[in-house]
């Protein structure tokens, strides 16, 4: 299975989004698995870190999901998305936006399940 993504943890470790549905994270020096996240129905396109015990994965199922590093627990779903959750990054230590196939961006606080603006693509190209 091809890898889909990168997100640098602290230097330490690094996740990674993968056409398994998965999301991994690995420790830099040893090359070792640490860690396996279950979740997604589709490919995981982007992950992002979010603080040092949080991230979240983007994924073609259309949903972006909140992880505990720590515990491997998913922590919340975040759904809105019509197609392929392309990207995912990290705003402030409130927000976070996505992009998707369904050629919207939304505004996320990290805290809730809502989404805080929707962005579509005139939007976009007229900005």
């Amino acid at each position: 299975m091809g890898v889909s993504s990168v997100a640098n943890n602290n230097g330490v470790t690094f996740l990674t989004g993968s056409n398994d549905n998965t999301v991994k994270l690995w420790d830099t020096e040893t090359g070792e698995c640490l860690k396996t996240f279950f979740g997604h129905s589709a490919c995981v396109t982007s992950v992002a870190r979010l603080d040092t015990t949080t991230f979240i994965s983007g994924s073609g199922d259309c949903t972006i999901k909140l992880w505990d590093m720590e515990t491997g627990e998913c922590l919340r779903n975040y759904n809105g998305h019509k197609k392929y959750v392309t990207t995912v990054v990290r705003r402030d230590e409130n927000t976070f936006i996505s992009g998707s196939g369904d050629r919207t961006a939304k505004l996320w606080a990290i805290t809730t399940d809502i989404s805080l603006k929707h962005i579509k693509k005139q939007d976009i190209e007229e900005g």
